[in-house]
């Protein structure tokens, strides 16, 4: 093991030893710039010579600016009539939403804030993906696919990031939790 990290070490610094005297000693750090006026001013003075293509000869291209400024379309668009009106702290999924569509909703309401108390209560803590018998850590036990929890939901299935819980007919996603 430390005669593999010696060697990686050595591979390493011999990159970075290559880059600093590429970046030192070929690499002209001010080729391309000018240090004084005067070959400006020279150059401006003297007439211009035939177009030669040259390294220091920019490449252009002709793009017709008027066609394309033509092809730009406006789109008329009013916000106003577009825009939803709601509360936007009013959560626009879940059961709090069904619960709130229902009309009788007293006891379904009850019952339904129980359920999404503890569907939001689950936590997963860990997984370990296997491919054959994945396993997690969901509220500090360890859970199989199929395993039945305490308030009888049932692990449907377990990804490498998730854990998918069902629950009267319901299916919730559980996402790893990251430290």
């Amino acid at each position: 093991m430390n005669k593999q990290r010696i060697i990686i070490l050595a591979v390493l610094m011999a990159a970075l030893c290559g880059v600093i005297y590429y970046q030192f000693f070929v690499v002209d750090p001010m080729a391309g710039y000018e240090t004084a006026s005067a070959p400006r001013d020279a150059a401006e003075a003297a007439p211009e010579p035939a177009q030669t293509a040259s390294a220091e000869t920019p490449i252009t291209s002709h793009v017709d600016i008027d066609a394309l400024i033509d092809e730009v379309r406006e789109v008329e668009f009013d916000y106003e009539a577009e825009r939803v009106s709601r509360n936007p702290m009013t959560p626009r999924v879940g059961p709090s939403v069904m619960a709130a569509a229902n009309d009788n909703a007293d006891d379904e309401a009850a019952e339904l804030a129980g359920r999404e108390r503890m569907l939001r209560g689950l936590r997963v803590t860990g997984i370990l993906h296997d491919g054959i018998n994945p396993m997690a850590v969901l509220n500090d036990d360890v859970v199989e696919e199929g395993a039945q929890l305490m308030n009888g939901a049932i692990v449907a299935s377990i990804a490498p990031d998730h854990v998918v819980v069902e629950f009267d007919e319901e299916t919730v996603t559980v996402y790893l939790e990251e430290y």
